[in-house]
């Protein structure tokens, strides 16, 4: 099974984890340091992430007990694998690191108010069978040209159609620059009239009627300007709304910035995967211990 995901992120860094496999006080602890809670979750195999490089919106492939596409073979490079990632409510939830919580689509106190409740487009949940998982996460280097990408909407979408589209787009950016750049002159303006009214007022009282040729025209700019973001608004509601834009977001889905390959372990590869990585986090505990042994059997008295 195949699934597409939108999400997003605004520190530069995406994650995921079913939200059941978090500490239960997870809320509280992300607070006092993100990045070592998040560090240890990952080895423990309840939590991934990752950094992307960057903000913005990320699209994730999911292929449940499916082989990686042949298509993708050589546009994939290999980030991080799981032998034994836990999932143990059936929900697997891919999203921008700040929005990770006990709840996600409520949020916390650390993440954006409300969640992904409120921020649909910065992450999504996955359902999963209950139980541990083999996951391996690639990062994509899978670009279409704009010739392909044309051809694509072309075979989806009437040429007639698209050119409207395309026209509806060209006039609904139009209406933004207008009433930027008369609303940019008003501004100068207003700035002058009020400078001029100033002086005429302390120093030429008489001159002040004539201020009123110059409201003549700065009064319909003004209007102008919020006719043209109104009717451009208009044009946005429209367009991000009409059927041949939701098909080509669809077109866009189907470059992925990530694939996730996530096969369900049978018992005897689950148990061996615990067992194995019971001994890696205890071979981490005794490093860690002897680390600490040593620092104080060297430390300066």
């Amino acid at each position: 099974m195949k699934y597409m995901i939108e999400t997003g992120c605004d520190g530069a860094t995406l994650c995921f984890f079913d939200p059941a496999a978090l500490p239960d006080n997870f809320d509280a602890q992300i607070e006092a340091d993100p990045v070592d809670l998040m560090e240890n979750l990952q080895q423990q195999q309840r939590l991934w992430f990752g950094g992307t490089g960057g903000d913005g919106g990320y699209i994730f492939h999911v292929y449940v007990d499916e082989d990686l596409p042949a298509s993708l073979h050589t546009k994939v490079n290999h980030l991080d694998s799981f032998d034994a990632f836990v999932v143990p409510s059936g929900r697997l939830c891919i999203c921008g690191a700040e929005y990770a919580a006990n709840d996600p689509m409520k949020g916390s106190p650390f993440t954006p108010e409300g969640g992904l409740s409120n921020y649909s487009q910065m992450g999504d949940m996955i359902e999963l069978d209950v139980g541990v998982y083999s996951i391996v996460v690639f990062a994509t280097d899978y670009e279409w040209s704009e010739q392909q990408r044309e051809a694509v909407e072309k075979s989806i979408i009437p040429k007639k159609l698209l050119l409207r589209h395309r026209c509806l787009e060209l006039l609904m950016a139009l209406c933004f620059v207008v009433g930027g750049i008369v609303l940019f002159i008003s501004g100068i303006m207003t700035i002058a009239i009020f400078l001029i009214a100033l002086y005429n007022y302390f120093f030429q009282p008489h001159l002040l009627s004539r201020l009123t040729t110059v409201l003549q025209i700065w009064l319909p700019m003004i209007l102008g300007s919020g006719f043209s973001f109104a009717l451009g608004g208009l044009l946005s509601r429209c367009y991000n709304r009409s059927n041949i834009t939701q098909a080509l977001q669809t077109v866009a889905k189907e470059i992925p910035d990530y694939v996730l390959l996530v096969a369900k372990q049978d018992r005897k590869s689950k148990e061996l995967a615990l067992q194995q990585r019971e001994i890696a986090l205890l071979e981490q505990k005794i490093a860690d211990q002897q680390k600490i042994i040593h620092f104080l059997e060297n430390k300066p008295t």
